[in-house]
């Protein structure tokens, strides 16, 4: 991941930021050293800890809202349902060791979700042959300070190279 931040200047924030899962927010997880990085990221950080800085889920809600008011049962069913799809895929892709991956799924009870991640696996092995892809790196958090106006952050769940592009 170093020489693919060094070339792209990208603000990986991952080794500094947790999601707590339980109430949704960004954590803390180290105290930012300003010498380690191009930007001081304490500016965003409150007195309980919490990372402050809108997300893009966030502003993507408060700009683009839905139209008709959902259940708020199945959206949470459909959110668990991603949630679990993600873990399944984003596990297949840490475990992988070879150039094809290996689902890794069979402890999973939630059909689902079992066979979105399937899919979603199956394609990715496609698309790694196809182009022939040798560098994948899962869960980055990555953020945005150039703008005067918005500085957000985002988790971006999947990032490939190949030796080209």
């Amino acid at each position: 991941m170093n020489k693919i931040k060094e070339k792209y200047s990208i603000n990986d924030l991952s080794d500094y930021l947790i999601l707590d899962e339980s109430v949704t927010k960004i954590k803390l997880a180290k105290e930012i050293e300003i010498e380690d990085n191009n930007f001081n990221l304490n500016y965003f950080v409150n007195e309980e800890g919490e990372f402050t800085m809108d997300s893009i889920d966030k502003l993507c809600q408060e700009k683009f809202p839905f139209i008709q008011n959902p259940s708020s049962k199945i959206l949470n069913e459909i959110f668990a349902r991603n949630k679990i799809a993600k873990k399944l895929i984003i596990n297949s892709l840490d475990k992988r060791n070879s150039s094809t991956i290996k689902f890794d799924g069979n402890d999973e009870e939630h059909k689902i979700a079992k066979k979105l991640a399937k899919s979603v696996v199956y394609d990715l092995n496609k698309f790694i042959y196809k182009h022939k892809i040798n560098y994948i790196i899962t869960n980055v958090v990555l953020a945005n300070l150039e703008s005067n106006e918005v500085n957000y952050f985002g988790q971006i769940d999947l990032i490939v190279k190949s030796e080209k592009e």
